[in-house]
């Protein structure tokens, strides 16, 4: 058993609330509504409070400013065997410690910095 999320409710609105988890419920209906009773209504109360309110508060997401101008771009690329990474030509001197910071490695023989295939999405 799992509470849903209300129809009216954002995903921005969740940030702050505590969902609660589901919970397994044995066959018996009557012991698994004390359950549900018991352990998830109370818990799903307060999060729908919390909830609504963030909606009340916080109507729309909050508001990103635009990205600064930049004088210098760099393009990563996703190479036909799952790699992701850009030639090292391509990075700017100041963007190469930004790519190490994000743990991007040189690859001498691919001349580019790329992100080891190891790696989850």
């Amino acid at each position: 058993m799992a509470p849903l999320k209300p129809a009216e409710a954002e995903p921005h609105h969740f940030r702050h609330a505590i969902e609660p988890h589901g919970i397994s419920v044995p066959d018996d209906p009557i012991r698994a509504a004390v359950q549900v009773t018991r352990r998830v209504l109370p818990l799903y109360t307060r999060a729908l409070t919390a909830v609504r309110y963030a909606a009340r508060a916080e109507p729309d997401p909050p508001h990103r400013a635009a990205a600064r101008e930049v004088s210098e771009t760099l393009t990563l690329v996703w190479y036909p065997d799952g790699v992701v990474g850009a030639p090292y030509p391509s990075v700017p001197a100041a963007a190469r410690t930004v790519l190490f910071a994000a743990r991007f490695q040189y690859d001498p023989h691919q001349a580019a910095f790329v992100l080891p295939l190891d790696y989850s999405p």
